[in-house]
């Protein structure tokens, strides 16, 4: 087993920490994102959450919640979600 310098696991420390931080941040916005669609487009919303959960980029979630926010009906969301990449 390869030593590991203190300066290593603070680094490591850091970064599984980063990580869970970042997780919990997208969970919260997915969790935002699938009750407005769920209010605003019943069924039909819940159906895009699939592809949803799939992004991981959470400025992409956050412009995803101000989209439903302001999307007059489902169709601009789908027609949103296929630009991303």
């Amino acid at each position: 087993m390869a030593y590991i310098t203190t300066a290593e696991r603070i680094g490591i420390q850091k970064g599984l920490e980063k990580g869970v931080q970042k997780g919990l941040q997208k969970g919260k916005i997915e969790g935002k994102i699938e009750m407005m669609l769920e209010i605003k487009f019943d069924k039909q919303g819940q159906e895009l959450m699939k592809k949803i959960h799939k992004i991981s980029d959470l400025k992409q979630l956050n412009t995803i919640l101000q989209k439903i926010k302001e999307a007059r009906d489902i169709s601009e969301i789908q027609s949103f979600l296929k630009k991303l990449k």
